[in-house]
C-alpha cells in the first residue's frame, strides 16, 4: 500500500469513528444527567429560594398590601 492510501484510510476511519464516538458518549444517560443537573443548578435557583405565589386569601391580601405600599413609596420618592 502506498502512503497516500494509508492516510486516506486513516482519514476515513477518523471521519467515521469520531462522530460515532461522540454520539455514543453524549447519549449515555449518566453523562446527560450529570450535564443537565449542573446546567439546572447554574440557571435555576433552589426550590426553597423560589418565589411562591400566595395560596390563601389572607396571603393574597398581604401580598397586595405589600405591593401597594411599595408602589406608594416609589411614587413619594419620585414626587420628592
Amino acid at each position: 500500500m502506498a502512503i497516500g492510501s494509508k492516510i486516506e484510510l486513516g482519514r476515513i476511519v477518523l471521519y467515521v469513528f469520531f462522530p460515532v464516538a461522540m454520539f455514543f458518549y453524549f447519549n449515555l444517560p449518566e453523562s446527560y444527567e450529570d450535564f443537565m443537573s449542573q446546567k439546572k443548578k447554574g440557571i435555576y435557583p433552589e426550590d426553597k429560594d423560589c418565589h411562591k405565589p400566595p395560596t390563601t386569601l389572607e396571603e393574597l391580601k398581604k401580598a397586595r398590601e405589600k405591593r401597594l405600599l411599595a408602589k406608594q413609596k416609589d411614587q413619594q420618592e419620585v414626587d420628592a
